[in-house]
């Protein structure tokens, strides 16, 4: 496992090239339920509430379709899939055992529900992170996979599980907000590359002025080719207009 660390008086931050940590966590008006996963390399952890925990190889979870689905969709929720935090022992944030039955310290950056909407870290409200890992991330690479006797029971106790009653209404509330997320995201992400876009172009104008007022004085340049140069390097940003009105009016 490669990483790189970073440390807050909280929280250590770790940041791996080639682990993926993802889950989703949905926590309801009278219950609780998730699906953590942490795939490295072809060894993929998955932890149910209620059901347990496996180490098996990611083609095994392609082959079930419930878990497949799950996994697919807490990519969608991510918001940073390659990284973990650990919170320090004595002042952990972590206090509600409503999702999880034991302390736990290890947490990632995702989109969770509650209720019927999405929420993430850094939002105002009860639950302010929620996705938590019951082992050390760290422990994986050595981790054994599940035993096949092991699986099975997991298997089982999964099939039987509220998971599977109700998993096509599950889909069909996760699925449009998982789209609702991936909108909102590719919104963002748009209008900061709008900003930037503006931004550099801004930069771009300056330095092109700067260029064009250094060659007027240099060249004693015509002002209808001045006028003419600036027009095609700026365009219709008028913005600089005055800087070459100047020097025409000398």
């Amino acid at each position: 496992m490669n990483c790189s660390i970073e440390t807050s008086k909280k929280n250590a931050y770790y940041t791996f090239t080639n682990v993926e940590f993802t889950g989703v966590v949905d926590i309801g008006h009278n219950n609780c339920d998730y699906h953590l996963f942490i795939r490295y390399e072809d060894k993929i952890y998955v932890e149910v509430k209620g059901i347990g925990e496996i180490v098996i190889p990611f083609a095994e979870l392609q082959k079930n379709k419930y878990w497949n689905y799950y996994y697919n969709l807490s990519l969608m929720l991510a918001n940073d899939k390659n990284l973990v935090a650990q919170e320090l022992r004595y002042c952990s944030d972590y206090m509600d055992y409503l999702i999880y039955e034991t302390s736990r310290y290890w947490w990632i950056d995702n989109a969770f529900i509650v209720g019927d909407e999405l929420h993430q870290y850094g939002d105002r409200g009860i639950y302010e992170k929620a996705t938590y890992y019951n082992i050390n991330p760290l422990d994986l690479e050595k981790m054994d996979y599940t035993s096949p006797e092991d699986l099975e029971i997991f298997y089982m106790n999964y099939m039987s599980s509220s998971n599977i009653e109700d998993f096509e209404t599950r889909c069909f509330a996760y699925n449009n907000l998982a789209i609702e997320y991936q909108t909102k995201k590719m919104e963002e992400m748009i209008e900061e590359i709008d900003e930037l876009s503006a931004y550099f172009k801004d930069l771009e104008d300056k330095k092109n002025i700067v260029n064009l007022v250094a060659l007027y004085d240099k060249k004693n340049m015509n002002i209808d080719m001045l006028m003419m140069i600036y027009k095609n390097l700026v365009g219709n940003n008028k913005k600089y207009y005055h800087l070459v009105a100047d020097l025409v009016d000398c």
